[in-house]
């Protein structure tokens, strides 16, 4: 219903605010293509711009249809003004989406008026360079966005490893702060950063519950969780334990599927297998370019 009233609002709010001319013309039923043509591209373009305002208005801005049709009158007369509409549009866009950023738009225009005149050249920064670092903004704005409706799993993770380690005494804590006890004892060498493993697991939240269980899964060392990567290489073949992995060492402020950001975990796993990295044959490898040199597969410049 509220989207409706909402579709409805726009169309009124259209109607009232229509530039004298769209206004004032009698749109009778159509007699020729033409006719039939040119009502149903505004009708498109009505229906089109109805929606794009409801999914604006839905995302909290408003948009103030008078000026959009005085806007939309202005541009559909004078196309010779489309090059400053588009800049004028982006420039709001910029402007609108740094009000939460304490940056000085000033300084924004003046790198890209500079950037734009000079083709990119001579710039403080490179262009990959400017990506990274707006990327590491992006990625800070989102962590920040995580903390204010996740934050409190943060608390309640370290009150749990706390609590763990009181009530398990004989378990280890690493350097980077995750807690494990061994179930079962292995024998053999521990797997590298190199191996791939095969395990059993079952994963639990802080309270206890199951989230998620499997057996005999493959996979390499370095291709799980940090907390994983940690324990696995402090496992025998054979060897079962319980580790809790602090949200650091998890998912983060990521998390995953059922998952909470900033989520604890527990898991008990158990090594079954450790599939060792084959050996690289450097000798092997010399003998193959040597011979696509030789080939000409393979050209070494002077």
């Amino acid at each position: 219903m509220k989207k409706i009233f909402l579709l409805g609002a726009v169309a009124i709010a259209l109607a009232s605010t229509s530039c004298n001319k769209g206004g004032n013309v009698d749109l009778k039923s159509p007699k020729t293509h033409e006719d039939s043509l040119e009502i149903a591209l505004g009708v498109m373009s009505g229906m089109q711009t109805s929606q794009m305002f409801q999914m604006a208005a839905m995302q909290g801005v408003n948009i103030d249809s008078a000026e959009f049709m005085k806007g939309y009158e202005r541009g559909i007369e004078d196309t010779s003004k489309f090059s400053y509409y588009v800049g004028a549009l982006q420039g709001i866009q910029l402007s609108k989406s740094l009000k939460e950023d304490s940056v000085n738009v000033k300084n924004v225009y003046a790198a890209f008026t500079k950037y734009m005149k000079a083709h990119g050249k001579d710039m403080a920064i490179t262009d990959e360079q400017a990506n990274q670092i707006l990327q590491e903004h992006m990625m800070k704005k989102q962590e920040k966005e995580m903390r204010k409706q996740f934050g409190k799993n943060i608390e309640l993770g370290e009150k749990y490893v706390a609590k763990y380690k009181q009530e398990n005494q004989s378990a280890i804590t690493t350097k980077s702060g995750l807690v494990y006890k061994v179930i079962e004892e292995g024998k053999g060498e521990a797997p590298t950063l190199q191996d791939t493993v095969m395990c059993d697991y079952v994963l639990y939240d802080i309270d206890g519950k199951e989230l998620q269980k499997d057996d005999d899964t493959k996979f390499p060392v370095t291709g799980v969780i940090k907390g994983w990567t940690e324990v696995l290489q402090l496992m025998k073949p054979g060897e079962k334990v319980e580790v809790v992995i602090p949200q650091e060492l998890a998912y983060g402020s990521k998390g995953n599927y059922s998952i909470e950001p900033f989520s604890t975990l527990r898991f008990e796993m158990k090594l079954k297998k450790v599939l060792k990295a084959k050996p690289v044959d450097t000798k092997a490898q010399i003998e193959e370019v040597s011979k696509d040199i030789k080939n000409g597969d393979i050209k070494v410049s002077k």
